[in-house]
């Protein structure tokens, strides 16, 4: 197409058919244009906004110091149809001066997928007034749009939070590690000088990625007027403020990756992002929300005897209620600064040494961030002393729930890794850590030398595996036990065991109702200081039912449905021996 000197580099997918008839007269120095060219099915994708329009059908009048476009219908590909008019002024068909107009109540103006580039994306429909002005080597579209319905843009970035250290809302990149990453972020392969006055309302969701690999993300709807400005050298500007009147922060965990964990809260009306050049220097004010039911009473558990508190009040603090966790992000978006604050919805127990506790815990930066860390992964405050130390904790499970999120998570990374390093499918590998211990002397005056008092650790591995065409089901494993004894004599220190388990069974009918079973496990017991084991080898029987007929299989057709091959539970046919070893 003859277009292609003027659009190269603007557009791609240039496609189409022109006719017509165009006379040249006059010397090369001074030409005289005179014609007409007809468009039919002419397409074209601009780069920088990802949308391939389509004008179907169009008279292009050529004369000698100009094209005059008339009046041409462009198209999007949801078929939204705007008007474009004006005229491109030329100097014997070499050089190009646009003066143009777009105007549209409903086109797609932004069609980029994520891989495009790397400072925005989405879909946006607005209501459009645009102008296209300049010469071809520096063409300046200012453009007025407005949001409508079902628009998106996502600006991701580099940047993100962490609570997994203390000193996360410190951190800071230095002048040189910014200046790098805007160099490799926002230079932008156009020839465009782009002018965009958008007047935002809620019909665009504004999605800013704080960190791709963990999904910390912030979902907004709001209001402002904004100005955004791509130069031709790629550097964006924006100008205006952003009033955010709904929305949601996906917080992440960094340094919990393995757990995938993230918490919602829930963004208050009135935050705002203001702009004043840097895309990315965006000056944030944004508070957020999550509520978690928890009781203060876990703040207090071992001062409870100590203080002397009335019954009412430790009945107060042992009733769960709602509690707010409310985040504040506030400086740059390069270089956020987030704050936490715990506060309590109802007043009922405002005044209470519980409160109080509360009240001090605000003030102190990291037990603050403690206590955050297990409202927002635990559903409630953990005590002041920590897990490992409390009887109260761990016999709440506190201790337990983490480790057993843990240890799932990880026992299904380990045999992801396996299967795909082996490359088999059906072999599993099973970690799990728990932490136990016994702490009632302390409560009588005793002492962590007496004989009841107990912290001890345990850590298993497990390999699971099925042979004979899944018939023969074996699993072996070891357990390592290690801590302080129970025993004043053992003078404190620490020790350790280490025992093994094993486990087969054969499916003697191919739908595993009747099995014959073989298994030895052992166990530290802490109270006697040695190895418990158990064995045992026998014939295990194991049947579907829903009435006592069919368990005795008087009714033919239950016992027939009943061949499907569900199960339940195993039930030992022999009972196990047990030995004690030394």
């Amino acid at each position: 197409m003859w277009l292609s000197p003027i659009l190269k580099g603007y557009v791609n997918q240039l496609g189409g058919r022109l006719t017509g008839k165009v006379v040249l007269t006059g010397n090369a120095d001074k030409l005289n244009t005179e014609g007409q060219l007809q468009l039919q099915q002419v397409t074209a994708r601009p780069e920088v906004l990802g949308e391939r329009y389509t004008i179907p059908y169009g008279l292009v009048h050529i004369k000698s110091d100009e094209i005059d476009l008339g009046s041409l219908e462009l198209h999007d590909m949801q078929d939204n149809i705007a008007r474009v008019s004006g005229v491109i002024r030329h100097e014997n068909l070499v050089s190009y001066d646009f003066d143009a107009t777009v105007k549209s109540d409903k086109f797609r103006v932004l069609n980029l997928a994520a891989p495009e580039t790397g400072q925005y994306y989405g879909t946006i429909d607005a209501k459009l007034d645009a102008r296209i002005t300049g010469a071809a080597t520096d063409i300046k579209v200012q453009a007025a749009l407005e949001p409508l319905e079902h628009s998106s843009l996502v600006i991701p970035l580099d940047f993100s939070s962490d609570v997994g250290t203390y000193n996360y809302i410190k951190f800071k990149k230095t002048e040189e590690q910014l200046s790098a990453w805007r160099k490799k972020k926002l230079k932008f392969s156009n020839k465009y000088n782009i002018r965009i006055d958008a007047v935002i309302n809620n019909n665009l969701s504004t999605n800013i990625v704080m960190d791709p690999k963990t999904n910390d993300e912030l979902f907004s709807r709001g209001e402002g007027n904004i100005v955004m400005e791509i130069p031709s050298d790629g550097d964006i500007k924006l100008n205006g403020n952003y009033k955010i009147e709904s929305g949601h922060y996906n917080f992440a965990f960094r340094q919990m990756q393995i757990l995938n964990y993230n918490r919602e809260f829930n963004i208050v009306p009135g935050s705002t992002i203001v702009w004043s050049g840097d895309l990315y220097d965006a000056h944030l004010n944004v508070t957020g929300i999550t509520t978690v039911k928890a009781r203060l009473y876990d703040l207090i558990a071992n001062e409870v005897n100590r203080v002397n508190l009335s019954q009412q009040e430790i009945a107060d603090a042992q009733l769960a209620q709602i509690i707010n966790v409310r985040l504040t992000a506030s400086n740059t978006l390069q270089n956020p600064d987030i704050a936490f604050k715990i506060e309590l919805t109802e007043n009922r127990s405002i005044g209470t040494y519980a409160y109080q506790k509360l009240e001090r815990l605000n003030t102190d930066e990291t037990q603050l961030l403690n206590q955050v860390a297990s409202l927002l992964l635990l559903d409630q405050f953990a005590p002041p002393e920590g897990f490992m130390n409390n009887t109260a904790a761990v016999s709440s499970g506190t201790l337990n729930n983490v480790t057993d999120i843990v240890s799932s998570v990880a026992s299904s990374q380990l045999t992801n890794w396996a299967n795909k390093l082996f490359r088999v499918e059906d072999l599993h590998v099973g970690v799990r850590y728990k932490n136990y211990n016994l702490n009632n002397s302390l409560n009588n005056g005793g002492s962590p030398g007496s004989i009841d008092y107990l912290n001890r650790n345990e850590a298993k591995l497990s390999v699971r595996k099925n042979f004979l065409n899944n018939r023969l089901l074996v699993d072996v494993g070891g357990v390592y036990d290690w801590g302080r004894p129970s025993q004043v004599g053992a003078g404190g220190s620490y020790t350790a065991n280490l025992a093994g388990d094993f486990m087969a069974q054969y499916l003697i009918r191919r739908d595993g109702r009747v099995r014959f079973n073989i298994f030895r496990t052992s166990n530290y017991d802490a109270l006697f200081q040695q190895n418990i084991s158990r064995q045992g080898v026998g014939i295990s029987y194991r049947r579907s039912f829903n009435n006592v007929w069919e368990l005795f299989g008087l009714a033919r057709k239950a016992l027939a449905s009943d061949s499907t091959g569900n199960t339940d539970t195993l039930a030992p046919a022999v009972a196990p021996v047990d030995t004690i070893s030394k």
